[in-house]
C-alpha cells in the first residue's frame, strides 16, 4: 500500500508539472493569437502589412504557439490536469469507476471534435486573407493551424491517453483497492472458490463411498468364488453320494446367487443417490451463482439510474442558469433601450429648442435688415436734398 501511495504521488506531481506547463503554453498562444488578431484587423486583410513576426507575454513559449485554435496546446492542458486529478483520487482513497478513469465516458471523443475544430478554423482562417497580398508564408500559418491540431488530437488519444495514461492510473486505483468492480469480482471469485471446494469435498466422499463399494463387490466376488469352489466340491461329492445332494448345493448356489445380485443392485442404488446428489449440489451452485450474478446486474442497475438522475438534476440546473441569464439579458437589453429612447427624446427637444432660436434669430436679422434699408433710403433722401441746394 506504502508502494501504490508513492506511485501515486509520483503521478500526481509528474501530471501537475506538465499541466502546469501545458497552461503557461496554452496562456502564451492564447496572447499570439490576440496580438495576432489585432495586428491583421489594423492591417485590414493586407498580408503585405503584417509584422514578420508576433510575440506572445512568454516569448520563451512562443515556439509552441503554432496553432491560432489554440487546440494543440490546450488538449495537453485538459488531458494531464485530469490525469493529475485522477492521481489525487488515489491519494485521498476515493472509489472510481475504472471504466473510464481517469477521464470521462466522452473524452475521447471531445479530443478528437478539438483537433477536427481546429482543423476547420485553419482552412476558415484563409478566407480572411485579402488574396492579392497573401503569401505562401501566410497560407502556412494556417496549414500549421489546421494539421497541428488534429495531430495533437491523434497523439494523446492513441500515443498517450490509452496505451499509458490510463493503464497506469487503472493499475494505482486497482492496487489502492479503490477498483469497485474489481471489489466485486473478487467477492464473486471468492464464492465460486467455496462452492469449488465444496464440490470437492462432494466428489472426495464419493469416491470414498466408490472405494468401499468397490471393497463390497470384491467380498461378493470372493463370495462368489468361494460358492463356485463349494459347488465344485459339491458336485465332485454328489457323484459319490448320488443325486440328493447335487440339488442342495445347485439350492445353495442359487441362494447365494440372489443374495450377490441384491449386492448389486444396493450398489447400483447407492451410485444413483450418490449421483443424484452430486447433481443436487451442482444446480445449488449455480442457483447461487445466478444469484450473485442477479444481485451484481442489480447493483448496477441502481448505479445507472443514479448516474441518470444526478445528469437529470444537472441538465436542470444549467437550464435554470440559461433561464436566468437569458432573463438578465432581457433585463439589460430593455433597459439600454429605455436609455436609448431617452436620448432619443432629448436630443430630439434640444433639435426643436435649436430650430426655435435660428427662427427666431432668422426674423430678428431681417428686422434689422430692414431698418437698415430704410435708414439707408433716409440718407439718400437727405443727400439728394442738400445735392440740389
Amino acid at each position: 500500500m506504502k508502494n501504490t501511495r508513492t506511485k501515486a504521488a509520483f503521478l500526481f506531481a509528474l501530471c501537475a508539472a506538465a499541466a502546469a506547463f501545458s497552461a503557461l503554453a496554452f496562456a502564451d498562444n492564447v496572447s499570439v493569437v490576440a496580438r495576432w488578431w489585432a495586428a491583421f484587423a489594423a492591417a485590414g486583410g493586407d498580408a503585405a502589412a503584417m509584422p514578420d513576426r508576433i510575440s506572445g507575454f512568454l516569448p520563451w513559449f512562443d515556439r509552441f504557439a503554432v496553432d491560432h485554435s489554440c487546440a494543440t496546446t490546450f488538449i495537453p492542458l485538459f488531458g494531464f490536469a485530469l490525469a493529475a486529478r485522477g492521481a489525487w483520487r488515489v491519494l485521498r482513497r476515493r472509489p472510481a469507476d475504472p471504466a473510464f478513469f481517469p477521464f470521462f465516458r466522452s473524452f475521447d471523443q471531445l479530443v478528437v471534435a478539438l483537433g477536427l475544430a481546429g482543423t476547420l478554423w485553419g482552412i476558415i482562417l484563409i478566407g480572411w486573407y485579402d488574396l492579392e497580398s497573401v503569401s505562401m508564408r501566410d497560407l502556412m500559418v494556417c496549414l500549421h493551424t489546421a494539421l497541428f491540431s488534429t495531430l495533437m488530437a491523434v497523439v494523446w488519444v492513441y500515443f498517450v491517453d490509452h496505451p499509458v495514461v490510463r493503464p497506469l492510473l487503472r493499475g494505482l486505483l486497482r492496487d489502492a483497492g479503490l477498483d469497485g468492480a474489481e471489489r466485486e469480482r473478487a467477492a464473486l471469485d471468492e464464492l465460486l472458490a467455496s462452492l469449488r471446494e465444496g464440490a470437492r469435498g462432494l466428489r472426495d466422499a464419493w469416491d470414498g463411498q466408490r472405494d468401499a463399494l468397490a471393497g463390497l463387490s470384491a467380498a461378493v466376488a470372493g463370495v462368489r468364488g468361494e460358492a463356485d469352489r463349494f459347488a465344485e466340491s459339491g458336485a465332485r461329492a454328489s457323484e459319490s453320494l448320488g443325486r440328493d445332494l447335487p440339488l442342495a448345493v445347485q439350492a445353495l448356489s442359487a441362494r447365494l446367487a440372489a443374495a450377490g445380485d441384491a449386492f448389486d443392485a444396493r450398489q447400483r442404488a447407492y451410485e444413483e443417490a450418490a449421483e443424484a446428489r452430486r447433481l443436487a449440489a451442482e444446480k445449488a451452485a449455480e442457483e447461487r451463482v445466478r444469484a450473485a450474478d442477479e444481485a451484481l446486474a442489480a447493483r448496477l442497475a441502481e448505479h445507472a439510474k443514479a448516474l441518470d438522475e444526478r445528469a437529470r438534476v444537472a441538465d436542470e440546473a444549467l437550464a435554470a442558469r440559461l433561464d436566468e441569464h437569458r432573463r438578465s439579458l432581457e433585463q439589460r437589453l430593455a433597459e439600454v433601450r429605455a436609455a436609448h429612447e431617452e436620448f432619443l427624446a432629448l436630443a430630439r427637444g434640444t433639435i426643436d429648442g435649436l430650430r426655435g432660436d435660428l427662427a427666431s434669430e432668422r426674423a430678428r436679422l431681417a428686422d434689422e435688415t430692414g431698418r437698415a434699408d430704410r435708414a439707408e433710403a433716409t440718407l439718400d433722401r437727405i443727400h439728394a436734398a442738400f445735392g440740389a441746394k
